[in-house]
């Protein structure tokens, strides 16, 4: 049978710390989510002070993650509520939950009676994404946010879904048998594929690039601009890191992004650029 984990010690304290913040920094399928839920038990279950489900807040980024932890939580729960009531159907295999109940000094009773009152809460708790959590106080304050109420929260479905069937109306006109511009579109895919002009079309939808100061340029004149800005960006980066002790290979990357960058602003690929 194999023992605790190395880390055994911190994941403990990670969950029972209550005096201070804690953050853990670990890779994907390590255990964040477990150990998020068994800290959310105890702040439940605790019997110097527990917190009713509705004061706890446990955001993630996703809904599909959000789901998951709720309804983790809810079999967390329901599995310790069986142990506290001594039923025959509560599995003694389930180590957590035995070892938790034999070092609660509420008793048997008063466990089982926090377990109820979060079970039939957990409707309650804010567990959900950060976009959730924010939309909930903007519909909770309308007037004070200046939003309307019937707005809908978007964590990145709802623009790719807008942004697909945009692009699709577009290509349509422009791609179709009355295309305004169909010699231009031959030259250009001769070059470019759509795959990638979808691409460009998506990032020009960024919440990073001004539209509206885009569209005061002259004709041909946007990736000039692009490029200049990228290379001061780039060499200001370098100028930062001129004194650090050891390069990195950051460094190399942006010094070869930078050398590119001054190929294509003569005008001629960067191959040819370097055999100049």
């Amino acid at each position: 049978m194999s023992g605790p984990p190395a880390d055994h010690e911190s994941r403990s304290r990670a969950a029972l710390e209550r005096a201070r913040n804690v953050v853990v920094t670990a890779g994907a399928g390590t255990g964040k989510t477990t150990l998020l839920v068994e800290r959310i038990v105890h702040l439940l279950l605790r019997h110097d002070g527990p917190v009713p489900i509705g004061n706890l807040l446990a955001l993630t980024f996703s809904r599909r993650a959000a789901g998951e932890m709720r309804a983790r939580l809810r079999d967390v729960l329901t599995r310790l509520l069986a142990f506290a009531r001594g039923d025959a159907e509560a599995d003694p295999s389930d180590v957590w939950g035995a070892a938790y109940l034999r070092h609660e000094k509420g008793g048997r009773e008063g466990v089982a009676l926090r377990l109820r009152d979060a079970l039939a809460a957990i409707e309650d708790a804010q567990v959900g994404t950060i976009h959730s959590f924010a939309a909930s106080l903007l519909r909770a304050h309308p007037l004070e946010s200046g939003v309307d109420p019937a707005f809908r929260e978007d964590d990145g479905t709802l623009f790719e879904e807008r942004f697909r069937r945009a692009w699709r109306a577009w290509l349509a006109v422009e791609l179709g048998s009355a295309a305004p511009d169909a010699k231009g579109w031959r030259a250009l895919l001769a070059k470019v594929s759509l795959p990638d002009l979808a691409l460009l079309a998506r990032a020009l939808c960024g919440e990073a690039i001004d539209l509206a100061a885009l569209g005061r340029f002259e004709e041909g004149a946007v990736p000039a601009v692009w490029r200049e800005g990228l290379a001061r960006e780039a060499k200001a980066i370098l100028a930062a890191r001129a004194g650090a002790a050891r390069p990195v290979k950051a460094d190399e990357m942006v010094a070869s992004a930078l050398s590119v960058l001054a190929a294509t602003g003569k005008g001629s690929p960067p191959g040819e650029a370097e055999r100049e």
